[in-house]
Formats: C-alpha cells, sequence, structure tokens
C-alpha cells in the first residue's frame, strides 16, 4: 500500500516538474538556439524519462524496504576485536 501511495505522488509531480523543467531550460540555456533545442528535445523525450525516473525510485524504495535485517548483512566488521 505504501508503494502504490508513494508511485501515485510522484506520478501527482510529474506534470509541474515537467513544465518546470521546460522553464528552467528556456531561463537559463546560454542562447536561444541552445534554449530552443533543449526544450524541444525535453518535450519530446521529457515524458518518457520522468516514467523511468519513477520507476527507478520505486525499484530503489521497493529495494530498501525489502531489507528486513538492515543494509549491513553479511558485511564484517574490520574494527571489532574480541
Amino acid at each position: 500500500m505504501f508503494l502504490l501511495g508513494f508511485f501515485i505522488f510522484e506520478l501527482m509531480l510529474l506534470i509541474p516538474v515537467y513544465f518546470k523543467n521546460i522553464y528552467v531550460m528556456i531561463a537559463y540555456s546560454p542562447g536561444i538556439f541552445t534554449a530552443l533545442f533543449n526544450s524541444i528535445r525535453w518535450v519530446v523525450l521529457g515524458p518518457l524519462y520522468e516514467l523511468l525516473l519513477i520507476l527507478l525510485d520505486l525499484k530503489l524504495l521497493f529495494e530498501l524496504c525489502a531489507m528486513h535485517q538492515g543494509c549491513k548483512v553479511g558485511m564484517v566488521d574490520e574494527l571489532y576485536e574480541e
């Protein structure tokens, strides 16, 4: 249930982030051709890129939630003294 909520939350952020990136590319690109090129590239490829990043975030969160015994299971403490 938590993963579904996280997925819905990230989908809600998709549209504002998409339009903010267009603004940032236009406002901060060093030249009109570069701004136009980057903006058109983002308009075409941005939704796929954002969806890929959301799926990678979800995969990482799932892997972190699956670590029931912590992150350091199987690691040896080199400084431990008996």
